[in-house]
C-alpha cells in the first residue's frame, strides 16, 4: 500500500462520517449561502451588488472559518490512531511514515479544499448571472490562495495531532493556534510598537518601523487577507499589513505576503512530519 491508499482510506472513513457532511455545510453556507442571501435582499428593493463584492464577503468569512475547520478536520487524524492502537496496523501494510503522513495530509486537505472549491465556483457562477461584473481574476484569487491557506492550516493540525497522546490535549492545541494567530498575535504586535522607544518620544509619532508590518504579514491569516483583498484594489489599507500612505518599505508588498504564505506552505506541513516521524508509537 501507498499514500494514495492512505489517503483514499482516510477519504472513506471522513465521507461516512458527521465531520465530512458538516464540512460540506459549513463551506455551502458559507458561500452559495452568502450568494443567495445577496440576491434576496435585491429582491426586498436593495441595490444590486457587485460580483466583487460577493466574493469579498465571502474571502471575508473565511479568515477565519477555513483554519477553524481545517483544524478541526485534522487534528485527530493522528492521535486517534494512537489512541486506538491502529497506527500499527497503519505502519504495518507497509506503509513507511512518510506514506502514512502524506496520506493522512492529502486527505484532510481534500477533506476542505474539495467542498469549499466546488461551493465557492457555484456561488460565483451564481453571483455572475444575477449581479453585476465577472471578476474571474478575483475568483481565482479567493480560490487559489484559499487552498493554500487550507493546507497550511491542515498542516498545523496535523503537527498538533502528531505532537500529543490524547485528543484532549490535541483539542487544548487546536484552541490555543485560532488564539494565537487571532488574538496573541496582533497584541504582540502592538505591544512590540508600544515599546517602540521612539513611539512617545517623537510627536508628531512617526511612521510604523518596517518590522511592525513584517511581524503583521508573517501571520497566515493576515497575509491571507492582503493578498486576497489586495486583488480587488482593497488591500493597501490593512492595519496591520499595509499603512495608509506609502512607506517604501519591503514588508508592506504584497509580495512579502506571498514569501510568508509560501513559508507556511513549507514549514507548517513539515513540522508535523518531523514530529510524526521522530515520536515513539505503541
Amino acid at each position: 500500500m501507498t499514500w494514495r491508499d492512505v489517503a483514499r482510506g482516510d477519504l472513506l472513513h471522513l465521507r461516512r462520517s458527521k465531520m465530512g457532511w458538516t464540512v460540506a455545510g459549513l463551506m455551502l453556507l458559507s458561500t452559495v449561502g452568502v450568494a443567495v442571501t445577496a440576491f434576496l435582499m435585491t429582491l426586498g428593493g436593495g441595490s444590486i451588488p457587485e460580483v466583487r463584492v460577493v466574493l469579498l464577503f465571502i474571502a471575508a468569512i473565511q479568515v477565519v472559518l477555513l483554519p477553524l475547520v481545517a483544524l478541526v478536520g485534522s487534528y485527530g487524524a493522528i492521535v486517534t490512531e494512537r489512541k486506538t492502537g491502529s497506527v500499527r496496523f497503519l505502519l504495518g501494510l507497509p506503509n513507511s511514515r512518510f506514506d502514512a503522513y502524506l496520506g493522512k495530509l492529502l486527505s484532510r486537505t481534500l477533506l476542505v479544499a474539495a467542498p469549499f472549491t466546488v461551493c465557492l465556483t457555484a456561488a460565483w457562477l451564481f453571483s455572475v448571472a444575477v449581479f453585476d461584473g465577472l471578476e474571474l481574476v478575483g475568483f481565482l484569487a479567493v480560490l487559489g490562495w484559499s487552498l493554500v491557506y487550507t493546507v497550511i492550516a491542515v498542516g498545523i493540525g496535523l503537527t498538533i495531532s502528531a505532537s500529543v497522546k490524547t485528543e484532549t490535549r490535541a483539542v487544548a492545541g487546536i484552541a490555543a493556534s485560532m488564539l494565537l494567530f487571532g488574538i496573541l498575535w496582533p497584541l504582540a504586535q502592538h505591544f512590540a510598537l508600544i515599546i517602540h522607544p521612539t513611539e512617545f518620544l517623537e510627536y508628531p509619532r512617526p511612521p510604523k518601523p518596517s518590522w511592525y508590518y513584517a511581524i503583521g504579514q508573517l501571520n497566515p491569516g493576515v497575509a491571507y487577507t492582503r493578498l486576497v483583498f489586495g486583488t480587488f484594489g482593497e488591500g493597501t489599507v490593512i492595519p496591520l499589513a499595509a499603512p495608509n500612505e506609502p512607506l517604501g518599505y519591503a514588508t508592506t508588498t504584497a509580495l512579502f505576503a506571498v514569501l510568508a504564505l509560501v513559508g507556511w506552505l513549507v514549514v507548517a506541513p513539515w513540522l508535523g512530519y518531523s514530529l510524526f516521524r521522530s515520536v515513539d508509537l505503541p
